[in-house]
């Protein structure tokens, strides 16, 4: 029965997960507001205007020095927030990131022993280049950055690609191009405190030059110093630029440097499993559904499995996994509309089930990707069920068995 419900106005989407801490409902949306809402009665305890969307969750954390309840967040133009989760005044407010198109999508992380905040970037600068044939791709990439949760210092930043970008060449039209950029962090980074190391996934890259391995991989950080300590790529020569409907001609006037890849971006945060010998994995996937499965110590693989069939499709393996302890969850989505659910045995990567969830009936002219039982967003996990939302509007719930 429903309990309540709380519309958010002039919103297109509310692309990040609530958030419940202290009784209180944290949401972020792409109207620019940020609300505290009482989890009993739906009511609004204060709003926060950001000026622009915010998509990352809300990260609550209890101030380490002071004691003071604070709620953390990214938005659109890369600024990291800080507020009082009482009250919604604004504590302090960092940029992360100059570029004109950076942005934050991904959750902050605040580090468990309580004074550090690990921060996410990326940018949208491809869609600014396919919509443009005068625009001077690419110069943003994607990085970490590490701020003192106290104040929002910046303590350390570092970007994914360990090169800076520079001129590779000129369109048919005579507009300069850069390289190498891309390889954004769109999810969560992932601590691990045992080898003092921050794990990232990174999106595809923006321009066709070597990229140092950067791009469609895991990348792990020293906490404390945010130095490279190894990057495993799991598709090279993935590069994004353009559209798969473009003709020849139409690609060789906007991306004559570039070409379109099968963007098949590591999506979700990367899961640091312990396995029943007591080894630890660390298991990432991508959105055509590949699971891969890591050595945290080096980046090696471990194993490869192929849970999807539609590479290339937007989004199609979801945004977010779940794990248990006992299985590795991931949804999904094809370009028929059609979706599924699997659990895998994280030592192996067999799958212990997998549920095709059949297309909508009624989609009418909606396209697949907007009529779909798929799911693209995150699952979430608790004792006996995972639960996942379709982008036909239906919540399952999944016995976590069978």
């Amino acid at each position: 029965m429903l309990k309540w419900a709380f519309g958010l106005p002039d919103a297109g989407a509310m692309r990040a997960q609530p958030i419940i801490a202290d009784g209180r409902v944290f949401i972020a949306s792409d109207n620019g507001t940020v609300y505290s809402i009482d989890h009993l009665s739906g009511c609004v305890h204060w709003s926060f205007d950001v000026g622009r969307p915010a998509v990352s969750a809300i990260v609550p954390a209890t101030l380490k020095q002071s004691g003071r309840d604070v709620v953390l967040f990214g938005d659109f133009a890369a600024n990291i927030y800080s507020l009082d989760s009482k009250t919604g005044r604004l504590l302090w407010k960092t940029s992360v990131d100059g570029h004109k198109y950076a942005k934050i999508t991904g959750a902050p992380v605040l580090d468990p022993r309580g004074d550090r905040l690990y921060v996410p970037v990326s940018s949208w600068e491809e869609g600014i280049a396919l919509a443009s044939s005068t625009y001077e791709c690419c110069t943003s990439t994607g990085s970490v950055v590490a701020l003192d949760v106290a104040n929002g210092g910046i303590l350390w930043k570092t970007p994914t690609i360990p090169a800076p970008v520079k001129k590779i060449g000129k369109s048919s039209a005579g507009v300069q191009l850069y390289g190498p950029s891309g390889a954004g962090v769109w999810s969560s980074p992932t601590i691990d405190l045992k080898r003092n190391v921050l794990y990232v996934g990174t999106a595809n890259g923006y321009s066709n030059v070597p990229d140092f391995g950067s791009s469609d991989a895991v990348i792990a950080f020293d906490l404390d110093t945010g130095k490279r300590k190894w990057s495993s790529q799991l598709l090279a020569g993935d590069h994004n630029c353009g559209s798969v409907d473009l003709s020849e001609e139409e690609l060789d006037r906007k991306c004559p440097v570039l070409r379109w890849g099968p963007n098949d971006d590591v999506s979700g945060s990367p899961i640091l499993q312990s396995l029943r010998d007591g080894t630890e994995i660390l298991i990432a996937g991508q959105e055509s559904g590949r699971i891969t499965a890591l050595n945290p110590e080096n980046g090696a693989k471990v194993w490869v499995v192929q849970t999807g069939e539609d590479v290339g499709f937007p989004q199609g393996a979801g945004m977010g996994p779940a794990s248990d302890g006992k299985y590795y969850y991931r949804p999904g989505a094809h370009s028929d509309g059609s979706g599924w659910m699997v659990a895998l045995e994280p030592a192996t990567g067999e799958i212990a089930w997998r549920t095709e969830l059949p297309k909508p009936k009624a989609c009418g002219a909606l396209a697949d990707d907007v009529c779909s039982a798929g799911v693209f967003g995150s699952a979430t996990v608790i004792p006996g069920a995972v639960f996942a939302g379709g982008r036909d509007g239906v919540l399952r719930a999944y016995s976590t068995e069978d």
